[in-house]
């Protein structure tokens, strides 16, 4: 038995009727080595299937890297490999969590070290999630840049707006990188 999703899935980017679809097109088309492309939205608007559409129509191969699948530090590894492997020259990582679980970022840079991985990378932070200690690491595996948003540079709306577990915290944490 074939999954609904397969069997009705769009085999052509001409079968999405979206207006993005076409411009995805158009970006492949065009591509030159060192450009990037990404894709955003809400789930269920298309963007896999316009990719994997896309992919079939034109013969490529796809290395999908998906946020929701299970990770863990070797399987980011391998795709960080793979990436540079296809001429990737930086990565981020697109995840306002990525800190939120220190383990994990401490097993990450273990990985990307012992396999001595040689790419620049960078993400987002949340500021409460950091210190010196876990910069330190991750920049000691290749991070070159980490962003964060500040609420505000006004204690009093920091604490009004519960943004933060420790109002004004981020001070302290703007460190020099």
């Amino acid at each position: 038995m074939i999954p609904w999703f397969t069997k009705y899935s769009p085999k052509s980017i001409g079968e999405i009727p979206q207006e993005n679809a076409q411009k995805l097109s158009m970006f492949v088309k065009s591509f030159r080595r060192g450009q990037a492309l990404l894709i955003h939205g809400p789930p269920g608007s298309g963007k896999s299937a316009a990719v994997h559409a896309l992919a079939e129509e034109a013969g490529l191969e796809l290395l999908e890297v998906n946020a929701s699948d299970t990770r863990n530090a070797s399987s980011i590894v391998k795709d960080m490999i793979e990436l540079k492997s296809c001429g990737a020259n930086i990565i981020e990582f697109v995840d306002d969590n990525f800190t939120t679980i220190r383990s994990h970022v401490v097993e990450l840079c273990n990985e990307i070290k012992k396999k001595k991985l040689n790419i620049p990378w960078g993400t987002h932070v949340y500021i409460d999630d950091v210190d010196q200690e876990i910069l330190a690491r991750m920049k000691e595996a290749g991070c070159v840049y980490v962003r964060s948003g500040i609420e505000s540079g006004s204690l009093r709306v920091t604490k009004e707006i519960k943004k933060t577990k420790d109002a004004g915290t981020w001070r302290d944490r703007v460190v020099q990188f």
